[in-house]
């Protein structure tokens, strides 16, 4: 996301114009000192992002955020920050990721020149949603709680609670493959699949 794009008062009205429904925006942290010095993205503050995501809605146009936590050379309070700007986008989706050091990457070698990378410390199952680095700033158990509790702490007090709660355990039994698996085949009954259908769909 660039800064003059942010910045741009026409560009969403003519996506709304030409029939957009929704814009992705993949912010991947809300702390601009990650996005500039780890991330190397193009420079831009939070309040235009912010302000761009409050535009989208007025026209119209639904704004989905896609977030990561456990970057390397990301401490907690930099995540504070990542749930303090998607809290304020309020996004109608918001995807949040926990960071993978896939091999190649300029990442991979940042983790690794770090010393965070050790044998037997990368689990390729559900990468994803599983803490695999221990930061000097943030432990792979802070990854993990703040990762489980991301929703609540970005929807809550906006969303009915059934639906964060949902969330939040859809999640945790993610971890755990036969606990997932259970809820997979419940998902198939007649009866009960509405029901989760309801409870998973966390829009507004």
């Amino acid at each position: 996301m660039r800064k003059k794009l942010l910045e741009n008062d026409e560009f969403l009205p003519k996506l709304k114009a030409a029939n957009f429904e929704f814009i992705n925006i993949g912010l991947e942290s809300g702390s601009e000192r990650v996005r500039r010095e780890i991330l190397k993205r193009p420079k831009y503050d939070n309040g235009s992002l912010i302000k761009f995501c409050n535009l989208a809605k007025e026209v119209g146009i639904e704004a989905n955020l896609f977030v990561l936590v456990g970057i390397p050379g990301e401490t907690l309070s930099d995540f504070k920050e990542t749930i303090a700007c998607t809290r304020e986008c309020n996004p109608q989706h918001v995807h949040l990721s926990i960071f993978y050091p896939y091999p190649g990457t300029d990442l991979f070698f940042m983790a690794r020149d770090m010393g965070v990378l050790q044998n037997g410390t990368l689990k390729p199952v559900f990468e994803r949603r599983t803490a695999n680095l221990d930061l000097p700033g943030f432990s792979k158990k802070q990854i993990q709680r703040e990762f489980l509790l991301f929703y609540y702490n970005v929807y809550k007090g906006r969303l009915p609670f059934y639906k964060i709660a949902s969330r939040v355990i859809r999640e945790l039994v993610f971890l755990y493959p036969m606990l997932n698996e259970l809820y997979i085949k419940m998902s198939d009954y007649r009866i009960v699949k509405p029901l989760l259908k309801k409870l998973s769909t966390f829009r507004k």
